[in-house]
């Protein structure tokens, strides 16, 4: 075992299996191939270095969108715009 992990024993009794609503995803297109993958990122809920990843989706689309393609970006800025690429670049 090593610091950054816990037995896969301590965990599993712990575990709950969920089931979710229908939700949406936006992410680039060439993810299209594998819609449910994940990779490291670092990220307010992850770091690259960690040992798992996160599976960003929503249940409404205008939550989706915001997060995915809005969050953070106009933080301080006069001009709102985003280009139509950043949009039609995505699935």
């Amino acid at each position: 075992m090593t610091e950054s992990r816990y037995p896969r024993s301590l965990i599993e009794p712990l575990l709950v299996r969920t089931a979710f609503p229908e939700s949406y995803r936006i992410m680039s297109q060439r993810y299209v191939g594998s819609p449910l993958g994940t990779t490291p990122a670092d990220s307010r809920f992850a770091t690259r270095t960690g040992n798992y990843t996160v599976l960003h989706a929503a249940p409404g689309f205008t939550t989706a969108f915001i997060e995915t393609i809005v969050r953070d970006r106009f933080t301080h800025r006069l001009t709102r715009k985003i280009a139509l690429r950043e949009i039609t670049e995505r699935v």
